[in-house]
């Protein structure tokens, strides 16, 4: 699977895309929304991951972009900032919520649970690719995997 990563902070794309890649996945990244917007027309990714705060538009906006078209796309929205109501605004909204510093378990059931069940044409998932493999032991988790994020 093809998966869009959407973060202006360099390291945290870094690390999601180096994180991912040793999942299996393809991961494209952009450092803002339109940059984004425009990956996503190219390759219509079978997930997107978005940082909540980004200067332009925001992650929401650019959920929402996406979702307008391809509603199928499950997209994660991602904050170390946002308080309760941000959180309830983006759930309602039919996106998936993450916390900073996203924990290992949070992290794979967001990369792995489809939760529309369906992918939008033109997404794709590799040939013969199985279930995404375990990180290398010297990848970006610690060694309980909790808070993998903490330090980017």
């Amino acid at each position: 699977m093809r998966v869009l990563v959407i973060d202006d902070e360099e390291g945290i794309r870094a690390v999601f895309r180096d994180f991912l890649e040793a999942l299996g996945y393809e991961a494209d990244v952009a450092a803002g929304g339109e940059e984004g917007l425009a990956l996503f027309d190219r390759h219509r990714h079978g997930l997107v991951l978005t940082d909540l705060l980004m200067p332009g538009m925001s992650g929401l906006e650019v959920a929402r972009a996406i979702r307008a078209r391809c509603p199928e796309t499950p997209i994660v929205v991602i904050s170390g900032s946002a308080d309760a109501l941000d959180r309830e605004r983006i759930e309602a909204s039919g996106f998936t919520f993450l916390a900073k510093p996203v924990g290992f378990p949070e992290f794979m059931n967001a990369v792995t649970v489809d939760r529309r069940g369906k992918r939008c044409a033109g997404s794709f998932t590799r040939g013969g690719q199985g279930p995404p493999r375990t990180p290398p032991a010297d990848g970006p988790l610690s060694p309980d995997g909790a808070g993998f994020m903490r330090d980017a």
